[in-house]
């Protein structure tokens, strides 16, 4: 539509400090955020209630990798993890990812990532 166009014109010509620019980026900061609490909310539910095979079976665990680590990435540890055989999965590059040896909603246990490069 000719005025919507016409708007998106000005969203790209308005001034940095225009306060509708600002409330705009403000509403979908507030709507990324709520969206992502709803992640985090769904994956420790998934985590409290789902048995390891369940987890395993829908992609979204690996079981029994063997971990070395493989220098920085960005000033941070990179750790790749390997197993003879890795399963289909649910993983992508920038994935966030709890790794633990015991309860992964157990801070003490678990540590999260982040995925660079997914297996195959």
């Amino acid at each position: 539509h000719k005025d919507d166009y016409h708007e998106c014109q000005s969203l790209t010509a308005a001034p940095a400090g225009d306060p509708w620019i600002s409330s705009y980026k403000q509403k979908w900061k507030e709507l990324i955020e709520l969206e992502w609490q709803e992640e985090l909310r769904v994956v420790e539910q998934r985590l409290k209630h789902w048995p390891l095979g369940r987890l395993i079976g829908q992609g979204f665990c690996i079981a029994d990798l063997e971990g070395r680590k493989r220098g920085t990435f960005f000033g941070k540890a990179k750790i790749a993890f390997s197993k003879q055989y890795i399963p289909k999965h649910q993983f992508s590059s920038g994935d966030e990812v709890i790794v633990s040896r015991g309860n992964p909603l157990d801070p003490k246990q678990s540590w999260k990532g982040e995925i660079i490069e997914p297996g195959r």
